[in-house]
Parts: C-alpha cells; sequence; structure tokens
C-alpha cells in the first residue's frame, strides 16, 4: 500500500519570490482566493506548494509581472551616482572585513597540518581538513568576484555549504559503517556524498543537541537555504532577471538591457556582499564543530568564537540599518 505523501509549504513572501511578483499582489490573490494558511518552520504565513504552479498559470500573472518589471526598472535607475559611490564604499568595507576573518581562519587551519597528518591518510579528520582548504580558496575568489562587480560568483555559496556539510558529516558520521563506506569512496572512487544525505545527519545531530528544534524542523530549514542558494547554480531566470532590464511595449516584456560582466548597480552587490557576510557564520561555526574537541587549541577557540561574534554583530547592524532601525 503506498503512503500518503506529505503536503508541502511554501512561505508566502518565497512564494512571491518564486513567482517573480509584488509580494502585495500575490498578498490579493491569497485574500481572493482564502487557502489554508500555515505556520512554517520559521513561523512565517505559508500555502500549500501547488499554489506556485497555480499562479504561475492564472491570466492575471502576466498583467502582475509586467508591474513587478516596471518597478524594478525604477529600482535600478534610483540610485543616484553619489549613493552608488555609498554603496560601494560600503561593499568595500564590508569585503575588507571578510578577508580579515578569512585569513584568521587560514592562518589557524594551517596550523594544525602536523597534527592532521598523525591522524593518517583517509581520516575523516584530513577529509574535514582538506575540504576547509577548498572553502577557505572559494571565499576568497567569492571576494575577488565581488571587489570587481561581478554578479553570478553568488553560485559559489552553494559551494561552500555544501563543503562545509560534508566535513561535518564525516566528523559526526565518519566511524559508521555507512561513513566509513563514504570515506573510502571519497579518498579512493573521487565521490561524494550527497549534500541531502549530509543535511539529514547534520539535523539528527543538531536535535540531539537543542531539544527545542525537531529533527524535521532543523531539516526543512536547512533544505530551505540550501535550495534558496542552488537558484544561482541552477542558471535560474530570476538570478538573471535581477540585473536584466526588460520594457514593456505593445504590452509584452521586451529586453532592454542585459549585462556580460561587471554591473553597475551597487545596491545590488552591496545586498549580496551583506549576504556573504553573514554566510561566513556558519562557515566558522562548522569548522568549530569539526575540530573543537581533539585538535582546536583554546587559544584558537576563543578567536574563532569572537570573529564569528563581530561576524554576527555586523551583520544585526545590517540588518537594523536596512529596517530603518538605527541612523545611517
Amino acid at each position: 500500500m503506498s503512503r500518503n505523501k506529505k503536503t508541502k509549504f511554501i512561505s508566502i513572501n518565497n512564494l512571491s519570490f518564486h513567482l517573480g511578483l509584488m509580494n502585495g499582489d500575490v498578498q490579493e490573490w491569497i485574500k481572493r482566493d482564502k487557502p489554508k494558511i500555515v505556520q512554517n518552520h520559521i513561523g512565517h504565513e505559508a500555502v500549500e506548494l501547488k499554489l506556485l504552479e497555480e499562479y504561475s498559470h492564472s491570466s492575471g500573472y502576466m498583467e502582475a509581472l509586467h508591474k513587478a518589471l516596471v518597478l524594478e526598472n525604477r529600482a535600478m535607475e534610483f540610485d543616484i551616482p553619489e549613493m552608488m559611490v555609498r554603496h560601494k564604499e560600503e561593499k568595500f568595507g564590508i569585503l575588507e572585513s571578510c578577508r580579515s576573518y578569512i585569513n584568521d581562519l587560514e592562518n589557524i587551519h594551517r596550523k594544525y597540518r602536523d597534527l592532521i597528518n598523525s591522524f593518517g591518510y583517509e581520516s575523516k579528520f584530513m577529509a574535514a581538513y582538506l575540504l576547509f582548504s577548498r572553502i577557505i580558496s572559494t571565499a576568497k575568489i567569492c571576494c575577488l568576484c565581488q571587489e570587481h562587480d561581478h554578479w553570478y560568483w553568488a553560485s559559489l555559496l552553494r559551494e561552500i555549504d555544501e563543503g562545509s556539510n560534508l566535513a561535518e558529516y564525516f566528523i559526526i558520521a565518519g566511524d559508521s559503517l555507512e561513513g566509513k563506506k563514504h570515506l573510502h569512496e571519497w579518498f579512493r572512487q573521487n565521490k561524494a556524498p550527497t549534500d541531502s544525505v549530509c543535511r539529514k545527519i547534520l539535523s539528527e545531530k543538531l536535535s540531539t543537541t537543542n531539544p527545542d528544534c525537531s529533527e524535521e524542523n532543523n531539516l526543512d530549514l536547512m533544505d530551505e537555504l540550501y535550495h534558496h542558494k542552488s537558484k544561482f547554480t541552477h542558471q535560474t531566470f530570476w538570478t538573471i532577471r535581477e540585473i536584466t532590464k526588460f520594457k514593456i511595449t505593445d504590452g509584452m516584456a521586451m529586453i532592454e538591457k542585459i549585462e556580460y560582466g561587471p554591473i553597475e548597480y551597487q545596491r545590488k552587490l552591496l545586498e549580496l556582499s551583506i549576504f556573504f557576510r553573514s554566510n561566513l557564520i556558519p562557515c566558522f561555526a562548522s569548522f568549530i564543530k569539526c575540530f573543537q574537541k581533539l585538535l582546536l587549541s583554546q587559544e584558537d577557540l576563543v578567536s574563532l568564537c569572537e570573529i564569528s561574534k563581530k561576524i554576527m554583530n555586523e551583520d544585526e547592524q545590517a540588518y537594523l540599518r536596512e529596517h530603518f532601525i538605527v541612523s545611517v
């Protein structure tokens, strides 16, 4: 007998995002149709995922899309030169601090090479250590691309997450039969377990250390973040549309301007830089989880925790400025 499939839900904000429409228009449709509304794993209002398919085929979609495109064009043209300079300076300030934090992580990482070697080739610690060397290098690439105003560097964010998830997976499960199998395949067959396998183990582990969060909620949150970052990797339309200008001609959306290299939209680049900085927080947390018990000295542990607190504080201040809670 087949098992009933679990009903999938999507937050209303994410529904608007995936449709590429203004949130107010989607809210009006929901108000009109009165679908079932629930609270998702982080307390946001959510509706059944099937509405994404239904609304993308609705008769009012194109009218709502044209409205969204007009507003997006206005937003692209909104920044005066002085504001563009200000956004760029703020972006460079973020990148300077991010580089400093990444270099600190690299310097600590370098110190433990000989100790890692003592665990032996094909050990779970060596696998995690090697993965973090790639993570650090990838984070540097992200900074370099941002410095030169490129947009699609954000596809690397998922790569950083997958690296840290795999490193944690090896540390957590590396002594189990399945974990040993994956370690063997990683070192000798050039294969890696899927990120979904890693996320499941990580969510189980997190639920044991924090009883207030269920394994299901942890997994839902990890899945949502993963799929959100996957949009850049999967060549989705929205990632291109964000920096493409369209015009409405005779009731049709027409391409007006596309980008091939560095872009001029400093506000959008700044928003991505802020997002990048916030993504360093789980990266540092993952490094601590992997090496805290057996490798890290107390001095290095304190240093890593202090850096994480600095990043969180900067992230919080950016959030407050964005929402006009503190003066800019």
